[in-house]
């Protein structure tokens, strides 16, 4: 604003709609190293702002978070098993299509955390709320109850 010398978080979210502390990067991370509450607090901002936070958006960043988790304990295993040698960061971050060497790490570290078999059931999880969020089967649930409802499940997973 005029007169302002410092730009806040409050600034970029009010003239941008992006909030450092509830988006799709935030949720994904939460749902990532099992912080429960972190990723409910997350889903019940996106209910109570829907538009600015889709649901099928939302299904998509999580998907391709499983997907890179489920990806690094493959070849870990490869490793293992068949002495498949792991890949550099530079030939994973191809393979996972990223260019950070930051995030590269946050996702080998996430990826330790689960087991393949989980990963393979929350993805299929999210395919069937994929169908969820275009009204196949959703039971009338608003986009909120089908995200909760999701993540729950996730976390169901993890017992």
């Amino acid at each position: 604003p005029v007169g302002t010398t410092e730009i806040t978080d409050m600034h970029i979210e009010q003239n941008i709609g992006i909030s450092k502390d509830y988006n799709n990067f935030e949720l994904c991370e939460a749902v990532a190293v099992k912080d429960i509450k972190r990723a409910m607090n997350i889903a019940d901002h996106f209910a109570h702002n829907s538009k600015d936070n889709p649901l099928l958006v939302t299904i998509m960043a999580l998907y391709n978070q499983f997907r890179d988790l489920f990806i690094i304990n493959y070849l870990r295993w490869l490793e293992r098993q068949k002495r498949i040698p792991f890949p550099n960061d530079m030939e994973l971050m191809k393979i996972l299509k990223k260019n950070n060497t930051f995030v590269l790490g946050k996702l080998k570290q996430q990826a330790s955390l689960w087991n393949n078999r989980k990963v393979f059931n929350i993805l299929g999880l999210l395919r069937q709320y994929d169908g969820k969020s275009k009204g196949i089967d959703n039971g009338g649930m608003s986009d909120g109850e089908l995200l909760r409802e999701l993540l729950l499940k996730i976390f169901m997973r993890l017992i």
